[in-house]
């Protein structure tokens, strides 16, 4: 068990930039502007589409409350205007 979010030889990574870089330069993918930032995005989006909570979502990425995640990631959830989409489908 570790207190750490990241860490290497069982010690938390003083500097992830750092780290971050080599690995993005061992994968062979420097120069296309990806950083710690874009792949927290990412991960934000995938929960979303894949249907998740969006409570749990907002606690995993460390907020309070689900308001910025209902206004950067709300529209990738499947039940995004799900609603709307049976309501419309149903006045013909």
């Amino acid at each position: 068990m570790t207190n750490n979010v990241i860490e290497y030889r069982g010690q938390s990574i003083g500097r992830v930039h750092k780290g971050f870089g080599a690995v993005v330069e061992g994968a062979g993918l420097e120069g296309r502007g990806i950083t710690p930032h874009i792949m927290r995005h990412s991960a934000m989006t995938w929960l979303m589409q894949a249907g998740e909570d969006i409570y749990k979502v907002a606690g995993f990425a460390g907020h309070k409350d689900i308001k910025m995640i209902v206004q950067r990631y709300g529209h990738h959830h499947p039940d995004f205007q799900s609603g709307i989409a049976k309501t419309l489908s149903q006045k013909r």
